[in-house]
């Protein structure tokens, strides 16, 4: 049986997962005056190259001989998800910029708002979408009605399946809490990156392109292996949201030393551009 606390907050971590990207998006529409164009284009690009291009090659990679030697390690596990990661997103955020929102570049408050767009989509897909799986298999399984989807899998996927709901079963409560602060770092990593590669092609600071790939990977690398340590939960949270803000205090003073501004919308119906 999964816990009713569980339970509850599972959907409360569902909420939460479509209530940010949702609050945050229409935040910065409305407050700021931001195109929703460019929202959507972050989240365009994370599904495109997090998503589907990063997954096949992790498809291949790790579905091979050198795949299980890297599984096999923390340490390997930790370099490749971290590079793989890095270089797949920040990639796609430099098309993206470059493809897609030159008519902004007038405007770098559209740097916030694209990554606004990445990292809210992500939680979307982590938190919305994954919780509200873990709550229909928890439901079925407390109803004793898991035959619904089992029904039509094999001996294997089953076995598979059946672990996955121990898994699930045996997670404490708590454990859920921790997963809207994992987001919300992860947002304000995203929201950083974004303004670092903004700078990069809109300044032409080349180098800060790298720096970003860089930035990006040791926060995964580092997620990985304190992960794998087995290291309390919320303090493993606690130290990824430091290296989040840290990022975002390399972004802002990186903001302000290439003299980034944007236009403020003070009300909704005032379409003039005021510029900080």
């Amino acid at each position: 049986m999964v816990s009713t606390a569980s339970i509850i907050l599972m959907a409360l971590d569902m909420v939460l997962g479509v209530g940010i990207p949702l609050f945050l998006g229409m935040y910065l529409v409305r407050k700021w005056g931001l195109p929703l164009r460019t929202f959507l284009i972050g989240c365009a690009t994370f599904i495109v190259f997090a998503l589907i291009l990063e997954s096949i090659m992790h498809r291949l990679v790790l579905g091979s001989e050198v795949g299980k030697t890297i599984q096999d390690s923390t340490l390997y596990l930790a370099l490749y998800g971290g590079l793989a990661a890095g270089i797949f997103e920040e990639t796609g955020r430099l098309v993206s910029m470059k493809a897609f929102l030159r008519k902004q570049y007038d405007d770098d408050g559209n740097a916030i708002m694209y990554g606004a767009g990445h990292g809210g989509v992500e939680v979307l897909f982590v938190l919305g979408f994954s919780m509200l799986g873990n709550l229909m298999i928890a439901v079925l399984s407390n109803t004793g009605n898991l035959d619904l989807l089992t029904a039509k899998m094999d001996s294997a996927q089953a076995e598979s399946f059946s672990k996955a709901i121990v898994a699930l079963q045996d997670i404490k409560p708590t454990t859920f809490l921790a997963a809207p602060l994992e987001r919300v770092s992860a947002l304000i990593l995203h929201i950083s990156l974004s303004v670092l590669v903004w700078i990069a092609v809109t300044r032409r600071k080349i180098l800060l392109f790298p720096l970003a790939v860089l930035l990006h990977a040791g926060m995964d690398m580092g997620a990985v292996a304190l992960n794998k340590g087995g290291m309390n939960v919320f303090l493993l949270e606690g130290i990824i949201l430091l290296i989040a803000l840290g990022c975002a205090l390399i972004a802002y003073l990186a903001w302000k030393k290439n003299s980034l501004s944007f236009r403020r919308v003070e009300n909704p119906g005032d379409t003039s551009p005021k510029t900080d």
